[in-house]
């Protein structure tokens, strides 16, 4: 058996999945994994060998420890490598349980099955409601806990992107879609932010002809998964998806040449209009909260 211990969102969860489902079909085992809300062909029981019961475990961890995991350690045959020979795990044809925890986020992993996940796994109803025509872009956005973190990606890099794409109508799609970051995309593009739930905001992205994403396995996912003719991702300096920060990760597609890969010039830092628009933004619902608060007064 192999079984999937799903960490974070829909993003990552679509990596787990495919991860423990090319090994489990390549080992002829039994896969267990919660099936993904949105992705009908992952409700399908793969069976097989099942070996979960007085044969050894081998939980198979990338960029995590094995927290989830609460079995019998002393059968643990392996449970940290960042750089993993998926091949190896496939050709051990010893009797084991495999327990999977992690990211696996190398489209090295992918490359030699992505026919099948796009065609079979992960097809889902592209259909959206949204009038979308080819020359329309969407951009992919990811700020919130980027913004902390430190893996937000620059304005340039959008501006890059943008010079290099024919485009009519620019879409917005992203996480913190009233920020002054994205107030100043709208105003300098005339950019419309589309609002929608995640799975629909997920076929709205991948009904494009034009996608420009972030350093997001969400964003990722909506794209390499779309029929887009032209897919514009970042190599930041920093954070998520850095060689420097992130040398776990590489999701860097190699093999399509719709992909255009923009190496990013700067780090993310706040501009002196965006500072101005935020403080703006707070005096705003200091005083909203202090108005609300005299009223029940």
């Amino acid at each position: 058996m192999v079984e999937v211990k799903y960490m974070g969102r829909l993003g990552n969860n679509l990596f787990q999945y495919c991860f423990g489902r090319i090994i489990a079909e390549g080992l002829g085992y039994k896969l267990k994994a919660d099936p993904i809300p949105g992705f009908p062909n992952t409700e399908k029981q793969i069976n097989g060998e099942d070996y979960s019961q007085g044969y050894p475990i081998q939980v198979i961890a990338h960029d995590c420890p094995p927290h989830y995991y609460r079995g019998d350690y002393s059968k643990v045959l392996s449970w940290k490598n960042k750089n993993l020979n998926l091949k190896s795990i496939i050709d051990n044809k010893s009797k084991r349980k495999i327990v999977l925890e992690g990211y696996f986020q190398r489209y090295e992993y992918y490359k030699s099955y992505k026919d099948v996940i796009r065609k079979n796994w992960l097809l889902m109803d592209m259909n959206t409601k949204d009038r979308i025509d080819s020359d329309d872009v969407v951009v992919c956005i990811r700020r919130g806990d980027y913004v902390k973190g430190g893996s937000a990606l620059p304005f340039s890099y959008y501006e890059e992107a943008l010079t290099d794409v024919h485009h009519r109508r620019i879409f917005i799609c992203t996480d913190s879609p009233h920020g002054p970051f994205i107030y100043l995309f709208k105003k300098r593009y005339n950019a419309t932010v589309h609002f929608a739930d995640t799975l629909d905001k997920f076929k709205f992205i991948s009904s494009f002809k034009t996608i420009i994403i972030s350093n997001s396995t969400y964003y990722w996912w909506a794209s390499f998964l779309s029929n887009a003719t032209k897919i514009c991702a970042p190599i930041p300096l920093a954070g998520n998806w850095s060689s420097l920060s992130s040398p776990e990760i590489d999701l860097r597609i190699d093999d399509e040449k719709r992909y255009v890969v923009i190496q990013c010039k700067e780090i993310y830092k706040k501009s002196k209009m965006e500072k101005l628009i935020g403080l703006k933004r707070k005096i705003y619902s200091k005083i909203k909260r202090e108005v609300k608060r005299i009223i029940k007064i």
